[in-house]
């Protein structure tokens, strides 16, 4: 079956929005996800998302900042650390 666009904007949203979950985040970096290169330039393609026509159907808008954060190695590095995403959990609850 071909994937259709509909299909693909909805798998994408759903991915890109994933991110807002720090938890999730570390579960990724301790699978050894977020030091793999073709994640790194997936996360560099849904840079679309911030363009006001796609980040208009985003419900998690932290997801787009953590996206930002693990372009950097620092950053997805800290993430394999459950402290850290525990930290960033505790700080987004308490920001909202």
């Amino acid at each position: 079956d071909a994937v259709t666009n509909e299909d693909r904007f909805t798998v994408e949203l759903e991915f890109v929005q994933s991110l807002a979950n720090p938890r999730y985040v570390h579960f990724l970096a301790s699978k050894g996800v977020l030091r793999d290169d073709r994640f790194i330039a997936y996360l560099r393609y849904l840079r679309y998302w911030e363009r006001p026509e796609y980040a208009k159907f985003i419900l998690y808008p932290h997801c787009l900042r953590f996206r930002r954060l693990l372009l950097d190695d620092a950053f997805r590095v800290a993430m394999e650390n459950p402290r850290n995403a525990e930290r960033a959990f505790k700080a987004q609850f308490e920001r909202w």
